[in-house]
């Protein structure tokens, strides 16, 4: 075996491949030292056609003289070239110096004495003398009187004459804090027949006004931020949503600037009975809350409330007051009147308001009737108005001015509501709304 078919490594027989055979053989041909092992070789025929080169069975010589042909490069072509994007790189705003401040050189200015004053002496004061001017009447202002004479049941509203009466020289301890006390000026031993009440005497009674300042009903002040007046007088201008103010301590309505110490507040809400009947009248009750409080002093003083439930008697005789008519054809007075009139129980009432009306008459449980003597009534302008009843020399407020025929006719009282049912009404919203 030749040197081409040794393998270096060990234990292997023959690794030559067969292209280190077939140069091994050019290798000896060229030299002349090829070896043949063919027992026969065919002699060359150049008509015998000839296998493709590295055909089985024959090998091409090599020929010194052939050359092979120049390899020519392929013309070598530029990639187009491409520009890579700019990027701007991030500008940097260079450090600012801040110059040295130089303070500038400060020059004091020069100092002026001023010019020395003598000090002020206040002259002794002398006051001057006091010269009373004289008082002027402001010229009266007749309100607006309908021409219709005013025929109940509609919500009445002043007094007529009253009867006589007695006032008792014997006064509870007084406190302004105190309610049912009347006012102190002349009160001992007056004697009551159709006059105006003194200035400040029922100094309860309020007045209800409205943004015109025209009177509107009366009602009692039973806490000095608490008034309690008929329904029938605040449920029209309510819905109207026009504002109500309440002036207390003002016994004459006609002056022009009101009684010395009269007050005007503003009511802030206003409570109407949520079983009032417009129609019949029934639960004709509401309370009006103050914006504020009233100051109570001589001329203005509260009225009480009485005990749950209580009725008066039949025959006592009690006080109605307020602005209204003096009659059922007027003149209206606009200032504070008195009447005393009798309770009249139920059934009398039914019986004698039946006895005028065509219609049949049910007293609601909420009223009570009063009156039915002639000359002696509430009557149209008295509307909400206390009519209050002494006991035990204090003055509680019993009924409310509701309605009723015409005024101060013989035998036909007025309906009043009975404030006595609805105690606990009043003491509920006063509870929850007082501040």
């Amino acid at each position: 075996m030749t040197d081409a078919f040794k393998c270096k490594k060990s234990k292997t027989s023959c690794c030559s491949p067969k292209s280190a055979l077939r140069e091994l053989v050019r290798h000896d041909e060229f030299h002349n030292i090829a070896r043949n092992d063919t027992a026969w070789r065919p002699p060359y025929d150049p008509n015998y056609p000839q296998p493709p080169y590295g055909g089985p069975g024959y090998e091409q010589p090599y020929d010194p003289a052939y050359e092979r042909p120049p390899y020519e490069q392929p013309p070598y072509e530029q990639p187009p070239y491409e520009q890579p994007p700019y990027e701007q790189p991030p500008y940097e705003q260079p450090a600012y110096e801040q110059p040295p401040y130089e303070q500038p050189a400060y020059e004091q200015p020069p100092y002026e004495q001023p010019p020395y004053e003598q000090p002020y002496e206040r002259p002794a004061f002398e006051r001057p003398a006091y010269e009373q001017p004289p008082y002027e009447q402001p010229p009266y202002n007749k309100p607006y009187q309908p021409e219709q004479p005013y025929e109940r049941p509609y919500p009445v509203s002043n007094v007529t004459q009253a009867t006589p009466v007695i006032r008792t020289t014997k006064a509870p301890a007084r406190s302004k804090y105190i309610c049912g006390l009347k006012g102190t000026t002349g009160r001992e031993a007056r004697v009551v027949g159709g006059e105006d009440a003194l200035p400040g005497e029922w100094c309860w009674q309020v007045a209800l006004i409205n943004s015109l300042n025209q009177y509107l009903c009366g009602g009692a002040l039973i806490g000095t931020q608490w008034v309690l007046t008929a329904a029938h007088c605040v449920t029209n201008i309510v819905r109207s949503g026009d504002a109500i103010y309440v002036r207390v301590g003002d016994h004459d309505l006609t002056t022009k600037f009101g009684s010395p110490g009269a007050q005007t507040l503003r009511v802030a809400t206003t409570y109407i009975h949520h079983n009032h009947n417009s129609q019949t009248l029934d639960n004709d009750i509401a309370l009006l809350k103050l914006s504020g409080h009233a100051e109570l002093k001589e001329g203005v003083c509260l009225a009480c409330l009485p005990a749950r439930g209580v009725n008066q008697v039949a025959g006592k005789r009690c006080v109605v007051t307020g602005y209204g008519y003096m009659g059922e054809t007027g003149p209206i007075p606009l200032r504070v009147r008195e009447a005393e009139v009798p309770v009249v129980s139920d059934n009398e009432c039914v019986r004698k308001i039946n006895a005028v009306t065509e219609k049949i008459f049910i007293l609601p449980a909420s009223s009570f009737c009063a009156g039915g003597e002639s000359g002696h009534d509430a009557c149209q302008g008295d509307g909400g108005g206390p009519l209050v009843c002494n006991v035990d020399g204090y003055y509680e407020l019993s009924g409310l001015v509701s309605w009723g025929f015409g005024c101060g006719r013989q035998d036909v009282p007025g309906v009043y509501v009975k404030v006595s049912s609805f105690i606990g009404w009043i003491n509920q919203i006063i509870s929850v709304n007082n501040i």
